[in-house]
């Protein structure tokens, strides 16, 4: 529980400064097909937009989020879009499989709230903390999340990629307050729960060079 008290006093102290609604800041067309082009899940951006870094760093490495933008414009073309490390990865593309490397081993998992009917798939490299972590944010302005299935995979970065684009046009977009900022959320999915499972479960069926160490859902 240190981390969590940790997040909410670094929290309060920015209090002032988030309490009025910070400008929102969308990905442009640009900026989506260069992710695309590295295959970087939109939900594996940050939206950073009115935080500050030491903030902005601190919820991607709560969130498990590889890539930010909304950040400060680097100095040599003005891009932002960042890795969680503060690196320009449009002038820099080899910090996408530098950082990615990080990322790709662990768990790609489906994550649900009752209240909301959202359906949350991401990839994370500690299964055991993603449920609590994302009720403490209040993800999506949901606290209820339950873990509903998780693989542990050496591709679970892939596997998630896959799958986002599988189940694309069941994509739900959500805005919510967090800390007066506003934020999106791009990992949100309104969809059958047995079906969103099902996907990822064929995903890695059909794909043989992403195994699977084990699955598990309830």
């Amino acid at each position: 529980m240190l981390w969590i008290l940790l997040v909410n006093a670094t929290l309060n102290l920015n209090e002032k400064m988030d309490n009025q609604i910070q400008g929102y800041c969308k990905l442009t067309e640009d900026q989506k097909a260069f992710l695309s082009k590295h295959n970087i899940p939109l939900g594996a951006v940050f939206n950073a937009k009115g935080f500050e870094r030491k903030i902005w760093r601190m919820h991607m490495k709560i969130l498990d989020m590889r890539f930010a933008y909304g950040v400060t414009p680097c100095k040599k073309m003005g891009h932002t879009l960042r890795s969680r490390a503060g690196h320009c990865i449009q002038c820099d593309p080899d910090r996408i499989d530098f950082t990615n490397r990080f990322f790709e081993k662990g768990y790609v998992y489906v994550c649900f709230s009752s209240k909301k009917k959202f359906l949350k798939i991401g990839c994370t490299k500690d299964i055991q903390t993603r449920e609590s972590g994302l009720n403490d944010l209040c993800y999506g302005g949901a606290s209820d999340w339950k873990t509903i299935f998780s693989a542990e995979s050496n591709y679970a970065g892939k596997i998630e990629f896959d799958t986002h684009k599988k189940l694309g046009k069941y994509c739900f977009r959500v805005d919510y307050l967090r800390n007066g900022v506003k934020v999106n959320c791009r990992e949100i999915f309104k969809c059958d729960k047995n079906y969103a499972i099902e996907t990822i479960e064929k995903i890695i069926r059909d794909k043989t060079t992403y195994p699977v160490v084990k699955s598990w859902s309830p």
